[in-house]
């Protein structure tokens, strides 16, 4: 069975009309509610990471950054990456909900797992956020599969238009 993890949490992240924004993913919402999947899959607690799991994959100053921006009303960290006051909360959460979903499947618990979270991660580098990404949360999630689930590899699918720089 697939476990499937969903919060309004990371709605929270407020981009304003940026391009990356939480009307992406209530329209996700919407079409798996109205499709019935919601029926067939098991919803997943989301967790949040904390800051030494961050920082296996990012500088501390980076972190350090992104959540002092967040506690003084947010900004922009380039020109393409939006922080608000919930976005370093929004983003623990999506590092940690996607380890969550790696030790749902690779426990055994589950044989799939999704996570719809938000901000995305892929074009983070370890020490700067970059296009609309403020932590890795991929490179975070296979970095804990191959430290916590002994793996010696792992194969990172990204799906879009171009490269995730921030996982290569």
């Amino acid at each position: 069975m697939t476990i499937l993890y969903r919060d309004e949490l990371f709605l929270q992240h407020d981009t304003g009309m940026h391009p990356e924004c939480a009307a992406r993913l209530e329209s996700v919402h919407a079409k798996l509610d109205d499709s019935g999947i919601m029926n067939r899959v098991t919803s997943g607690a989301i967790k949040s990471a904390a800051v030494e799991t961050l920082t296996l994959t990012h500088t501390p100053k980076h972190v350090v950054r992104v959540d002092q921006l967040a506690q003084h009303g947010g900004g922009r960290l380039d020109p393409d990456t939006v922080v608000s006051p919930k976005s370093y909360e929004v983003a623990t959460h999506a590092a940690g909900t996607a380890i969550a979903a790696v030790d749902a499947v690779l426990g055994g618990e589950h044989q799939t797992a999704l996570s719809l979270s938000r901000p995305p991660g892929h074009h983070a580098l370890p020490d700067r956020a970059m296009g609309f990404c403020l932590f890795n949360n991929i490179a975070i999630a296979a970095k804990h599969a191959i430290g916590e689930h002994d793996l010696d590899r792992v194969l990172i699918v990204d799906w879009d238009v171009h490269h995730g720089n921030g996982t290569q």
